[in-house]
């Protein structure tokens, strides 16, 4: 965000909490970016378990932004 993109994409899933200090940390600094910024996200076309479903839309929510549909191929 420093560096003044008018846009920033994170193709990362967040699909299980993980250390919360890092996840808080995290959180905050999308809420504050200047820059828009999108979230990649599964939705209903992906298949998720709904524990993984539900702490992806609440963190995605807790941000502030928008989230955009992701598709992973998978083997």
């Amino acid at each position: 965000d420093a560096a003044g993109p008018r846009a920033i994409g994170l193709d990362v899933f967040f699909l299980r909490a993980t250390d919360e200090a890092k996840d808080t940390a995290l959180k905050e600094a999308l809420r504050n970016a200047k820059a828009n910024v999108v979230l990649a996200a599964f939705d209903e076309r992906g298949s998720l378990p709904q524990a993984n479903r539900y702490h992806q839309t609440a963190f995605i929510a807790s941000t502030g932004r928008k989230a955009g549909y992701i598709n992973l191929q998978q083997d």
